[in-house]
């Protein structure tokens, strides 16, 4: 068997209905999104699974101030950012802040409308 032929059967193997696929044309860099089970006329088209957006670190700019942040239960507001860091204010009005690259950031949630909707913290990327 061929690369080629192994790299497909490998790909068609992880096919399960109801996940979202993409294919596109061999002349085609956009890839669309299939909107019924793959025909796989793989002389003229390639497949995949549509790929996860990934989250990545807020940069400075991005930081949404004035939203309320929660990690593991504790809510504090947004302060500022600054610096690659991020500072909150307690419930009880201690000032903390943490750099916007660690886990403890974006392990946590944040929510615009006073706690009603909560998102995940950082950017979704689409890969």
């Amino acid at each position: 068997m061929s690369n080629r032929a192994k790299e497909i059967a490998a790909i068609m193997a992880t096919y399960e209905p109801g996940q979202v696929w993409q294919h596109r044309t061999k002349s085609c860099e956009n890839w669309y999104t299939l909107t019924e089970e793959p025909k796989w006329s793989w002389d003229v088209s390639e497949y995949r699974r549509r790929p996860e957006p990934k989250l990545r670190a807020w940069r400075t700019e991005e930081v949404p101030v004035g939203a309320l942040h929660n990690w593991c239960g504790f809510v504090s507001v947004i302060l500022a950012a600054h610096d690659n860091k991020m500072f909150f204010i307690s419930q009880r009005g201690e000032v903390t802040y943490n750099f916007l690259d660690s886990g403890a950031v974006h392990a946590g949630k944040f929510s615009l409308d006073n706690g009603k909707t909560w998102h995940p913290c950082g950017v979704l990327e689409q890969a």
